[in-house]
Formats: structure tokens, C-alpha cells, sequence
């Protein structure tokens, strides 16, 4: 099936389907329980399925035997290939039939992602919102950290907004801070490829940082894509304005960031999640100068939705301008959080 004419023709028939339309789709479970709603995506080997009388749930995908729906998908398995029209039976469990020209038989545990097309853009974004603090009597030392991030992912485009934050306090005693804030959008290709633009800002006391300001163009590709995690692999060229502390005026860099991504969730009880980062960024007009960012995250889900995580960072800048300061800032954070 050609993609780009498979595209356009869902995307008429999806244009054409009613927006009120009842909840006729039908997911038939292993254990036999067939439930009538409405298909709404499939993300990170979680199915979501709106319901009139028991809302709207989320079922682990490696329960669902059978799903038929009359809207219109955009289906992709774990190698990127991307299929699009309805959800039709088979007769086989574990099968799904992908129906519009012609007929398309994939093994459901091979996919990894489903979206509705035409579905609306708030529907398509997830994410999460950490947020811990800390208080001692003893010596007035008070301290606040947040994470968040959410992001959007169409059949073309994706983006992502994140950032963190960290404040200490201290009476008698000097206060740190740490920020910084990342913007990325990706062109979606096939194959797992993609071409993405970003900017960041970054600020830390610790290393003498006033700000950091970065722009940049790559390329990334997932390496690997399950339903239980994923590894992906980046690199970028960019360009970054720099003001240390003690450094008269600012300075220009570029830069050619090489990083690696990896994610896992597992959804039996307790649910997990993990992610970390890890980014080497050698400085091209400054040769000998490098710099290593890693973080960590890791969360328990406490009851719906809420939960509970711990953040390791670590920020390594092998030869920063700002005499005096540490080279190196590094931290462990806990945090109670809720995920969208």
C-alpha cells in the first residue's frame, strides 16, 4: 500500500465520518469480555478506550484479542511502517486487519503505536508534572524542585516541551539555583527517521552559568520501538550563546550534540517508568572543550495517574570560561508527580 495515497483517502472518508458519531467500536479481551466504546489511541503499549459507562480506560494492548473500529487510523508496528484505514475482525486472536483499498494483516503485538486521524490536537498531547520540597528547621534550609513535560505527536509532526527547576535556600548562607527550559519539534519520517529543530535555555549557579541560550538542527532515528520501551539515538549541529560569571561579555559557541534516549514502562502493578538522557556535546570552535549531560528518571504510580519518582542529574563541562567555579554539579531529587 502507497502511503501518500492511503493517506489521502483516509483522510477523506475521515472527514466525511460524522464528529457525534456513536460508540460502535468493539474490543474483545483474552479473557473474552467484549466491550463497545471508542478506539482512541495506542501509545506506550497502552490502549486508550472511551466507554459510556465506565469512562474512558486504558488497557494494557497485550490483553486485547480482538479490536474493530469504523474510524480511520494511522497504525505504525515497531520497524516504522505505517498503515492507514479502519480496524477490521479477524479470525485469528491477536490479529488486527487494517481495511481500506485493499486489506492489511498485522500481528497486533508488532505494533506499537495507533492514533485517530483527524483527532484533535489536546487528544494527542501526554506528559507529566513533578514537584518536591524540602524544609529544615535546624538551619533554615529550604529547597524546591519541579520537572514537566508534555508532548504532541501527529502523523507528521511531533514536538516536545520540558523543563526543570531548583531552588535552596539557607539562612547565613549562600542560595543555588538551577533552570533550564527545551523546546524540540520533529518531521516524522519513515523507518523511525527524523528531522528535528530545537532551542534550549539553561541557567546554573553551581558552574557559574548565568545563561545558556542554544538553537540547533539533526537528525534522530529509534533504534528500537516496543511496546515496552524504546532506544533512540541523535545528532545535531548548533549554535549557543554563553554568559559565565567572572566572563567579560558572552560567548558564541558551536557545537555538535551526539545523544542517546532510552525509555521503558512497565504497567503491571506497581507501573514504572523510566527515562534517562544522556547527551555529549563536543565544542567545535573550542577544541578540547566538552561537555556531558545525563539525567534519570524514575516513577511509581501511587494511585491513578499520581506518583511518586526519583531525578539524577549530572552536568559535566569539561573547560568552562568562569574561573573559580565547579566543572562538574550533580544531584539526586524526590518528587511526587502526576501523568497525562
Amino acid at each position: 500500500m502507497r502511503r501518500l495515497p492511503a493517506l489521502a483517502t483516509a483522510l477523506l472518508f475521515a472527514a466525511a465520518t460524522p464528529v457525534f458519531a456513536q460508540k460502535t467500536d468493539i474490543m474483545v479481551l483474552y479473557r473474552g469480555d467484549a466491550i463497545t466504546g471508542e478506539v482512541k489511541e495506542l501509545n506506550r503499549g497502552k490502549l486508550s478506550y472511551k466507554t459510556d459507562d465506565m469512562g474512558t480506560l486504558s488497557v494494557e494492548w497485550d490483553k486485547v484479542a480482538h479490536l474493530t473500529s469504523t474510524n480511520f487510523f494511522d497504525v505504525e508496528n515497531a520497524r516504522g511502517v505505517r498503515y492507514f484505514g479502519r480496524l477490521g475482525a479477524s479470525e485469528e486472536p491477536g490479529e488486527l486487519l487494517i481495511v481500506l483499498a485493499d486489506t492489511v494483516r498485522v500481528r497486533m503485538m508488532e505494533i506499537v503505536a495507533i492514533s485517530r486521524i483527524q483527532a484533535s490536537f489536546f487528544s494527542r498531547l501526554d506528559g507529566y508534572v513533578d514537584l518536591g520540597f524540602d524544609f529544615q528547621k535546624a538551619n533554615r534550609n529550604s529547597q524546591l524542585n519541579g520537572s514537566g513535560e508534555v508532548g504532541y505527536r501527529g502523523e507528521k509532526w511531533s514536538g516536545k516541551l520540558s523543563g526543570t527547576t531548583y531552588f535552596q535556600r539557607q539562612e547565613d548562607a549562600a542560595g543555588t539555583s538551577r533552570n533550564d527550559l527545551a523546546l524540540q519539534a520533529q518531521r516524522l519520517f519513515g523507518n523511525h527517521w527524523s528531522a528535528l529543530i530545537f532551542g534550549s535555555l539553561e541557567q546554573n549557579e553551581s558552574t557559574g552559568l548565568n545563561l545558556r541560550k542554544t538553537i540547533g538542527l539533526g537528525a534522530s532515528r529509534e533504534i528500537i520501538h516496543t511496546n515496552r520501551l524504546t532506544l533512540g539515538v541523535l545528532g545535531a549541529l548548533a549554535y549557543a550563546n554563553e554568559d559565565f560569571v567572572d566572563d567579560e561579555g558572552t560567548t558564541n559557541t558551536v557545537q555538535m550534540p551526539i545523544a542517546a534516549d532510552f525509555a521503558f514502562f512497565r504497567f503491571d502493578s506497581p507501573k514504572t517508568d523510566v527515562t534517562s538522557n544522556l547527551t555529549v556535546t563536543p565544542i567545535l570552535n573550542d577544541l578540547g572543550r566538552w561537555r556531558i549531560d545525563f539525567s534519570a528518571r524514575l516513577s511509581y504510580e501511587l494511585i491513578s495517574d499520581f506518583t511518586i519518582g526519583f531525578r539524577f542529574f549530572d552536568n559535566f563541562d569539561s573547560r568552562q570560561p568562569s574561573t573559580g567555579e565547579s566543572t562538574n554539579d550533580y544531584g539526586l531529587t524526590f518528587s511526587l508527580g502526576y501523568s497525562f
